[in-house]
């Protein structure tokens, strides 16, 4: 018998072309450069729980304040949209009430 294929990432992204995958089907088109970030954020975090505060740092590095809880749960939002595109049924990112959120890659 062949040996078994190796199990393909759920979501994969590709940091030097921006480039993101889930279940092996590229996202096109891309996401914007903001999204990507967030990704970026939340997969290299490795499950752990990502606070509101790391996400304004590192997305809007250059707002002091002023970052509303709309904007990140905007962005949340639409990042969610686009990787539910090519699977519905997959929650990627995870609500940690009062703490902040959390890639989910089972």
């Amino acid at each position: 018998t062949a040996p078994l294929a190796p199990e393909e990432p759920l979501l994969k992204l590709d940091k030097s072309t921006r480039k993101v995958w889930v279940k092996g089907k590229e996202l096109t088109p891309p996401l914007s450069p903001l999204q990507f970030r967030l990704l970026e954020l939340l997969y290299d975090a490795s499950g752990r729980v990502v606070s509101r505060e790391e996400i304004i740092k590192a997305l809007w590095p250059e707002a002091r304040e002023g970052v509303t809880d709309q904007a990140i749960d905007a962005i949340i939002h639409r990042l969610r949209e686009r990787l539910a595109s090519l699977d519905p049924n997959a929650k990627f990112i995870e609500t940690v009430r009062g703490h902040g959120f959390r890639l989910f890659t089972p």
